[in-house]
């Protein structure tokens, strides 16, 4: 068993076999998961799950309600949320831009003609 007692059944958590696969080992190794993680986090804040709570500035956080239908700034729920979900996509795409830099360069260097064959000894090992 995992850190937490799954609630979830495993054959349930993804779509993808290998996922399950790796979800049944890791609980196989008392090992916690993201749906481990996540159901001891419950209960949720429903203002968080809505995407309708805004920490952006140091007034806040700023909860929209029908009672507070604007943040301290004015921005309304559905400013809050598309505001989040650009930081989001901002964040992750600045973590990841160094895997789009390689790509690039390596097909600048198939294109001058400067690749090297791929070592494969390099995946002894893999599947």
């Amino acid at each position: 068993m995992s850190a937490h007692p799954p609630i979830i059944a495993v054959q349930d958590k993804s779509i993808d076999p290998a996922t399950n696969e790796m979800v049944v080992l890791a609980n196989d190794n008392q090992m916690s998961t993201v749906w481990d993680r996540f159901a001891a986090q419950k209960p949720q804040c429903k203002f968080g799950t809505d995407g309708i709570c805004c920490k952006i500035c140091h007034m806040g956080p700023c909860r929209i309600t029908p009672k507070a239908k604007l943040g301290v700034c004015g921005a309304d729920a559905d400013t809050i949320v598309a505001r989040n979900i650009l930081r989001e996509i901002a964040a992750g795409t600045a973590a990841h831009s160094d895997h789009g830099r390689m790509l690039v360069r390596t097909l600048k260097m198939v294109a001058q003609g400067k690749s090297t064959p791929f070592p494969f000894s390099m995946l002894s090992g893999a599947r």
